[in-house]
């Protein structure tokens, strides 16, 4: 089952909106993230496999077409070295996106994302005010 992102609108710069998106979701640096988790063969650079391959991993639902858009666009607003997005280019490039035009819904059935509501009585009551 894939994830969702609410709001996507299908354009690149949609898609550099979901990537702010899931940094903000999992509450990350943005400088620690690109080289823990965008910059998959660790050569300095995000490839459109290093993209393809991360965006996989979090279950995003990005077609390889969104995913090869949003690359280009990625390229074409920042510098780049060697066919990718160097460091500098993709944090200012995501920090600089709004965060609020889309919703990361990942799939909840990763265990990582479960929670539980203890003591919950299954009750609902209804509060006027």
């Amino acid at each position: 089952e894939k994830g969702t992102l609410r709001g996507h609108t299908g354009s690149p710069e949609s898609s550099l909106q979901a990537l702010a998106v899931i940094d903000a979701y999992y509450e990350c640096d943005l400088g620690e993230t690109f080289d823990a988790d965008w910059d998959v063969d660790q050569d300095g650079v995000v490839s459109l496999e290093d993209l393809e391959t991360a965006l996989g991993r979090l279950n995003t639902g990005l077609s390889s077409e969104h995913v090869r858009e949003l690359h280009e666009h990625l390229m074409q607003v920042g510098s780049c070295d060697g066919g990718g997005v160097t460091k500098d280019a993709w944090v200012q490039a995501v920090s600089a996106a709004d965060s609020s035009a889309v919703v990361y819904d990942p799939d909840t059935t990763d265990p990582r994302l479960k929670c539980t509501l203890r003591g919950h009585s299954r009750t609902v009551f209804s509060i006027a005010f």
